[in-house]
């Protein structure tokens, strides 16, 4: 049956928000978000993130509406409970699945849609400091209000990675444990490690198979598809007082069903490296692309390699881009990037890759100077003490940097502060055009997309759009300055679906502004695009003969059957065009 046929308008001269929704938690420090992604028509909307509660009832909400309340009265200040939930294409909520008991570690753990419609999701719980609670297992609430019990309770405070599957109703279907140890620094004043697992990324395959990535400090146990415990132990804790703040451990890919069983991984080998992250991963046609840093031990014969490909230790701080064959993990190409002090300072922080139309782009935050080994004359170097977003191209076949580029070299004066690129918008409409979402922490830009030359790298600041900014009071803007961090495009249907955290209030495009109050909210939002950043046929509005026979098109714009399979169409009568959805 054809669903959402409705008249449609021409797009946008900018990106302008059909709705704006909060997840607000109670507490000061109010919700966190970790991932948005949506189904290729983008009809649902799935987020997964947090919210802080303290005290037995605590109600954070979504829209206004309560999403939970919470079932108990913790130790520690906050207790950031983990949220996941579906939206529809109005952003009204269908479902939310929630942790009753557990703690979500922010900024790490992920969520995907699978290619049956379900959705997998990996969040790392822990208990609370409590001695009642600490007995009490980690308790998830699906999305139709059953109670799963995921890990027992436990005698002392710990991490705990879950991989949990879902059905697109929001029923949890099974999951695993990523079970992580307690242990012991090295040296005088070593301190007990409790967070020993940190996940950066999931990327999902068409077999429905998963990759996560990211660092792990302290022996992490998962079990295989034959029920067997395979146990990883880090190399590179050198020393390690257990410190959370100075880093240490081993980069980790791991393959694994929706349920979590283990099967295959892979790990850097040799010395000479620490504090090693896998960042970001991305499967495109059976390949998986990687983009990673690592610190390196000075005091250690340096031998370390990926996936046989060798890691360079030349700089403060190095970066890798690689390639490998998603079935294998062997090595396609593999591209080191050096990191070096520029004005005394060096950080890097990965935040996204994108591939499309044959080049591989990755996006991050920086300061201080960096560049593909071998090629300092390629460097991109910082300009102020402020972190820089960089955004560099890469041949998606070979590996070979083209170019690379920092915010302050493309926008300068008022368009500059400290600035974030976190991803890469790409489409085939407009192959010479790459769109990069970021933000600039001035209320008056606050998240935006910025337009640059896909060929040269060069970006008109005229050409860039703020998607979310902070609240005008008074003709002046107050103190909130909205913060991007993730987002969904839907290339096809011309939409992009984005969360943003602040407080005091913002404003999505096109929209009033709304006041969020002292606590940080996140913000949901959807977009409709700019024609630039529609793939296919893009909508048109026209009279039309009502009479004339029905024409079903792929937004490709290729001619399908009168009676069509499910999915998204243009649907052609006459004169007019519109999208729909057949289900």
């Amino acid at each position: 049956m054809l669903m959402g046929a409705t008249a449609v308008m021409a797009a946008p001269e900018a990106p302008t928000a059909e709705w704006a929704n909060f997840v607000k938690g109670p507490l000061a420090s109010g919700s966190m978000t970790r991932s948005i992604k949506t189904t290729d028509d983008g009809q649902t909307i799935y987020w997964m993130g947090s919210a802080a509660t303290h005290s037995k009832g605590d109600a954070p909400t979504y829209a206004g509406e309560t999403i939970f309340a919470s079932p108990v009265d913790v130790q520690r200040s906050t207790n950031n409970n983990l949220i996941i939930m579906r939206l529809d294409a109005q952003g009204k909520k269908v479902w939310s699945l929630y942790s009753s008991y557990g703690d979500a570690v922010s900024n790490t753990g992920g969520l995907d849609i699978l290619p049956d419609g379900s959705i997998v999701f990996v969040a790392v719980l822990r208990h609370d400091e409590k001695a009642d609670m600490l007995a009490h297992p980690l308790t998830i609430v699906d999305g139709t209000g059953a109670s799963t019990d995921v890990y027992p309770g436990v005698d002392e405070y710990r991490n705990v990675g879950i991989v949990g599957h879902l059905s697109a109703e929001g029923k949890l279907l099974g999951y695993g444990v990523i079970d992580v140890d307690v242990i012991n620094g090295y040296g005088d004043g070593a301190k007990t490690v409790h967070a020993g697992l940190f996940v950066d990324d999931l990327a999902v395959a068409p077999d429905g198979n998963i990759f996560i990535s990211g660092n792990y400090r302290a022996p992490m146990h998962v079990k295989n598809v034959a029920g067997e415990t395979v146990t990883f132990t880090p190399k590179y804790n050198y020393e390690w007082d257990g410190n959370a703040q100075t880093g240490a451990g081993d980069m980790y890919l791991l393959k694994l069903t929706p349920e979590g069983q283990l099967l295959a991984s892979l790990e850097a080998q040799g010395e000479g490296i620490t504090n090693g992250h896998i960042s970001n991963v991305k499967y495109e046609r059976g390949i998986l692309y990687l983009y990673g840093k690592y610190d390196v031990v000075t005091d250690k014969t340096f031998t370390a390699t990926l996936a046989g490909a060798q890691l360079c230790n030349t700089g403060v701080v190095d970066l890798f881009v690689a390639a490998i064959d998603a079935s294998t993990f062997a090595s396609e190409w593999h591209t080191n990037i050096v990191g070096e002090r520029y004005n005394n300072s060096c950080v890097m922080q990965n935040s996204g890759i994108s591939v499309g139309n044959g080049n591989l782009w990755f996006c991050g935050q920086y300061n201080g100077k960096f560049y593909p080994q071998g090629n300092a004359d390629q460097a991109v170097y910082s300009t102020a003490k402020v972190r820089e977003g960089m955004l560099v191209k890469f041949d998606a076949t070979t590996g070979k940097w083209i170019k690379g580029v920092s915010s302050n070299t493309s926008f300068t004066g008022a368009n500059t502060g400290l600035t974030a690129y976190q991803d890469a918008l790409i489409n085939t409409t407009t192959p010479d055009k790459v769109y990069v979402f970021g933000y600039v922490m001035k209320n008056t830009i606050g998240v935006f997309l910025r337009p640059y030359n896909a060929n040269t790298l060069e970006a008109d600041p005229a050409d860039a759009w703020s998607l979310v900014t902070g609240v005008k009071k008074d003709n002046e803007f107050n103190a909130a300055i909205p913060i991007a961090f993730n987002i969904a495009y839907v290339p096809k249907a011309g939409l992009a679906f984005t969360d943003a955290r602040g407080r005091g209030g913002m404003c999505a495009a096109g929209l009033e502004a709304v006041g969020t109050g002292s606590a940080f909210a996140i913000q949901i939002a959807k977009f409709q695009l700019p024609e630039a950043l529609h793939d296919g046929i893009n909508n048109v509005v026209v009279d039309n003969d009502e009479t004339a026979p029905v024409e079903y098109y792929d937004l490709q714009g290729r001619r399908v059957s009168d009676s069509p399979a499910a999915g998204l169409y243009i649907r052609r009568q006459g004169t007019q065009a519109t999208k729909v959805l057949v289900r």
